[in-house]
């Protein structure tokens, strides 16, 4: 099952996150925002909202496999893990 979260601004989208369950874990499949909304911050909301979702779901870790955002997961604690970049959901929110 594949879980889809859209953010908007006057009832029009502009970006969406998506996310499946596998083993237990958060699987961020896809992250995708509009030029003009991009590095404004909907970025990190986005996946902030994604993963506490994720941890009211009882999961543990996330991966996430998108070669054009590593360096913004990198930035978010996620660390490499295989081909995925990876965090465990109770660090990721120690802030």
């Amino acid at each position: 099952m594949e879980e889809i979260f859209m953010i908007a601004r006057e009832d029009k989208p502009f970006g969406f996150i998506s996310m499946k369950v596998e083993n237990n874990n958060a699987i961020i499949t896809n992250l995708a925002i509009l030029p003009q909304y991009q590095n404004k911050g909907f970025e990190n909301l986005m996946v902030r909202v994604m993963l506490n979702h994720a941890i009211d779901m009882g999961l543990e870790n996330a991966y996430v496999n998108l070669p054009f955002y590593k360096d913004f997961f990198y930035e978010l604690g996620f660390r490499e893990k295989g081909d995925f970049l990876a965090v465990k959901l109770k660090e990721f929110f120690r802030e």
